[in-house]
């Protein structure tokens, strides 16, 4: 066997085989090929001689010191406790570095965890949640997408439609009277009109009631348990009644659960459906026209069936689009709908199609926090792992006495994980008590109420989980660079050279970048909220208030009666203000024959104008002259972006021309732009028309320096004699306005936090590493200054690789920075300029930052006496 003895095999069998082991192995493998040669012949003796090699490749032999391992496992792990225990509290100051850079990671990836499992968790305690679908209308040709459908359509998919075991109608009401009696008299939000079946596609937990009875019976209503205490107090809320819109007797037929907070129906009070258009009126709904399939007004939520093809089904709807709208001579035929699925638990991240209540995030915004997440926790471990590897050139005699004495590299590397290990477990319980005591804090600053369930099996498990993985992702390179110390060498001089040196610097660059992107999205992000927030309009926003009136028969009155206030300059009659998020939207076409566009359209009276200071530049304001039928033409002012969309020429040739809306439309007047939606969204044709059944709101200016408070008391006094059964609310639209922002400014908040400390926690990978060097180089800049150098050239030695390194890591993190904030700006139809200075500020701010950071270490070795530092040469 000779020959054999150099043979790949044999080769391998070295590889793997432990030293002590191999011997033994290799004689007893050459005896038996030796038998089998004789009895098999050498061919088969040689196929045997690979398989009896391969079947020692096996963890009993692999592990060359499994049986010393079992013996000494556990008494070793407690060894390294202790030991690692110990080495912590002797050195507080490195430890307590090492465990506040991991505590803000932790306390920053697990606050972000917490916030994205409340996200992607929408609806889904609902029973069946995966087989939920609601129905939406689209209209593809005007770009117009919404979560309401006709009224119709429901019975449609009941008798035409197959694969649905349930099917519910259910129409929003937005904010409704309530009047429990003449002291209690209610604004309620989230009410819902919902046929019986509701109750069965949805998760309702019934405190007191038969839900879906109840539902049955005419004028009934089931509570929330929030809701029946705000009604009734501590009284039984069942059997009690109240009146709704002022007008519908409702009796309470039972109770439910507060539903969870996040979830995309809110219900606060479930009525029974009764076929009455009055009671049904929620006074928002979508018309492309006078058929009643192109009114949008309902909610169409369907149970699939189990293993309902969804293709399937969607052809089904698609069939019912196109014989109701489509092909129906009822409906314009520019008008083309469609009827789209979209699952329940998509409802929450698809902000193409709004909800009635619960406006949907845009996804960019989860992934975006996922990263800021994961980013700021590599930074603490990279952190952690700088600072570890400084840290360990102080126990280079520790390290070589133990290799003496017989340690072995895998029980060193052992012991200092089991101190990185004991490090993380700190800070994760350090950091779940800062998120539990910072959350609610959190919450009120993301307007969230995301719940902290410490003793969660799934949360358990993920904290142990990363406590290991953390440990290794922190601790295992350190350990290894330990535990390549040679004895010999470093017993002697004490000191220890790692290598490493662009690794480390590397990791340095990667902190740096990853911070100078942070800021760059801080400054861009922060620039642009305060840009759209003080954007004009094109309105005046300033002292106008908007009071609805729940009344139109006396809105005259009332109307009159508030130009007698002092204070109040002018008013309007409208159906909302003119700059809303509940404008109309509708089809216009320059003729029959022409591609349909979407356009804004606003009901208000010819003082609207003078309200919002909105220009006229040419033509006339016309006197109540909308008509419902098309048997006459509408007059109406439109806008200039209007003009453009149709190509209708300028403003003094416009004035009397027609175009298609609700039938045949002429141009009076000609206004200047002006935006009617939050600045999120780009200009939009608009057109003002006068129509007296829609007015439903009171818009006030009052006179510039006037007293706010005063009129405003005034204002109620009259409201209270004029509706003396109505709720008085008023909405001044700065506030509005401000409100529109609102999610974007408390995003940004949180996003300046975890940032923050993202830069902080790159703040402390600087001082790892210039510890590291800084101690790498004492004799260095001892003899340095034995040889004459000054402390300044000292510093200047010192500082001067920090700041190549941050000059490099401003180079690669501006392209990042281009990509990330070109994103976010996509975000907005009206972008900030990005100048030069955005990037130049971040740059010398991390500069500066890099400057302080590692001033002090530089500036101590500078002044140390170098004869302390030569006394051993």
């Amino acid at each position: 066997m000779n020959r054999e003895k150099s043979s790949p095999i044999l080769r391998l069998l070295r590889w793997f085989c432990p030293a002590h082991l191999l011997e033994e192995i290799e004689g007893d493998l050459q005896q038996k090929f030796e038998r089998d040669s004789k009895q098999f012949g050498l061919r088969k003796a040689k196929r045997k001689f690979i398989w009896n090699v391969i079947r020692y490749f096996r963890p009993g032999i692999i592990f060359r010191y499994k049986n010393q391992g079992k013996t000494n496992m556990f008494p070793m792990i407690l060894h390294n406790i202790r030991f690692g225990t110990r080495h912590l509290l002797r050195q507080p100051l490195n430890s307590g570095i090492h465990i506040i850079g991991l505590t803000l990671g932790i306390s920053v990836c697990l606050t972000i965890g917490l916030l994205l499992r409340y996200e992607f968790t929408y609806d889904d305690y609902h029973r069946n949640e995966s087989q939920i679908f609601r129905v939406n209308a689209s209209f593809p040709a005007q770009d117009f997408n919404i979560y309401a459908t006709p009224i119709l359509l429901a019975d449609e998919i009941r008798r035409n439609a197959s694969g649905a075991e349930r099917v519910a109608l259910a129409l929003p009401q937005f904010t409704s009277t309530v009047w429990i009696g003449p002291e209690k008299v209610f604004k309620q939000s989230q009410i819902i009109i919902a046929e019986p079946a509701f109750i069965d596609i949805f998760k309702f937990e019934p405190i007191v009631g038969d839900l879906h009875q109840a539902l049955k019976k005419p004028y009934t209503a089931l509570l929330s348990e929030s809701t029946a205490a705000k009604f009734f107090g501590n009284d039984n809320p069942v059997g009690n009644s109240f009146k709704f819109r002022n007008e519908f007797n409702i009796t309470v037929e039972g109770v439910y659960k507060d539903l969870p907070s996040n979830t995309s129906l809110p219900v606060s009070a479930i009525l029974s459906y009764v076929d009455n258009p009055k009671y049904l009126n929620n006074g928002d709904t979508w018309y492309f026209g006078q058929s009643p399939w192109v009114k949008l007004q309902a909610c169409t939520y369907l149970l699939l069936e189990q293993g309902q093809d969804l293709e399937a089904f969607q052809t089904q709807l698609n069939r019912i689009a196109e014989k109701n709208i489509n092909s129906s001579t009822e409906v314009d035929k520019d008008v083309k709908g469609q009827f789209l699925l979209q699952s329940l638990s998509s409802i929450h991240l698809e902000p193409e199609f709004r909800g009635p209540w619960v406006r949907p995030i845009q996804p960019m915004w989860l992934w975006f926090f996922g990263g800021i997440g994961l980013i700021v926790l590599t930074l603490a471990c990279i952190n952690f792992l700088n600072l570890s590897t400084a840290q360990s050139m102080t126990r280079t005699r520790e390290i070589g006495v133990r290799k003496v004495v017989g340690a072995r590299k895998g029980q060193l590397i052992g012991q200092f994980l089991c101190e990185t290990i004991i490090l993380v477990f700190v800070a994760w319980v350090i950091s779940v008590v800062l998120v539990k005591l910072f959350l609610p804090f959190i919450n009120t600053l993301i307007g969230k109420q995301i719940l902290f369930d410490l003793w969660s099996p799934q949360l358990l498990i993920t904290i142990g989980a990363s406590i290991i993985i953390v440990g290794l992702l922190s601790g295992i390179y350190p350990a290894w660079v330990v535990a390549r110390i040679r004895p010999a060498l470093n017993l002697k001089s004490g000191q220890m050279s790692t290598g490493g040196s662009w690794s480390r610097k590397s990791l340095v660059i990667l902190q740096l970048g990853v911070s100078m992107v942070l800021l760059v999205i801080v400054v861009v992000t922060t620039r642009q909220v305060n840009y759209i927030k003080n954007l004009d309009l094109g309105v005046i926003t300033k002292n106008v208030i908007g009071v609805e009136i729940p009344d139109r028969k006396r809105s005259q009155t009332f109307s009159s009666e508030l130009m007698r206030i002092p204070g109040i300059e002018v008013v309007s009659l409208a159906r909302t203000q003119a700059v809303n998020d509940d404008h109309w939207w509708n089809g216009i076409s320059a003729n029959e024959e022409s591609q349909s566009i979407t356009a804004c359209a606003i009901q208000a009276d010819s003082h609207y104008l003078d309200i919002y200071g909105l220009k006229l530049i040419t033509g006339t304001i016309p006197q109540d002259t909308y008509d419902t039928t098309k048997s006459k033409v509408n007059r109406v002012v439109v806008n200039e972006n209007l003009l453009k969309a149709l190509d209708l020429g300028s403003a003094e040739e416009a004035i009397g021309k027609r175009f298609n809306w609700v039938g045949e439309t002429e141009i009076t007047g000609v206004i200047a732009d002006f935006n009617t939606e939050p600045l999120r969204y780009a200009l939009s044709p608009t057109l003002i028309v006068q129509d007296t059944s829609l007015y439903n709101m009171a818009c006030i200016r009052l006179e510039k320096g006037s007293n706010v408070a005063a009129a405003s008391k005034k204002i109620e006094a009259l409201w209270k004699r004029t509706f003396p059964n109505e709720v008085f609310e008023l909405k001044f639209l700065d506030d509005q306005v401000d409100g529109f922002y609102r999610s974007e400014e408390q995003l940004m908040n949180i996003f300046r936090i975890f940032a923050g400390i993202a830069i902080f926690i790159s703040c402390l990978g600087i001082w790892g590493l210039a510890a590291f060097d800084i101690m790498s180089r004492t004799k260095e800049i001892s003899i340095r200054k034995v040889l004459g150098a000054t402390v300044s050239n000292v510093i200047k030695l010192l500082s001067g690789q920090f700041l190549r390194l941050v000059l490099i890591s401003c180079l690669v993190a501006l392209p990042i920075s281009y990509f990330g904030i070109s994103r976010f700006l996509d975000l907005f139809a009206y972008k900030v300029n990005v100048g030069w200075w955005f990037y130049a500020l971040p740059a010398l701010s991390l500069l500066l930052l890099t400057l302080l950071t590692i001033s002090i270490l530089t500036i101590r070795a500078a002044l140390t006496n170098p004869a302390n530092n030569l006394r051993s040469e």
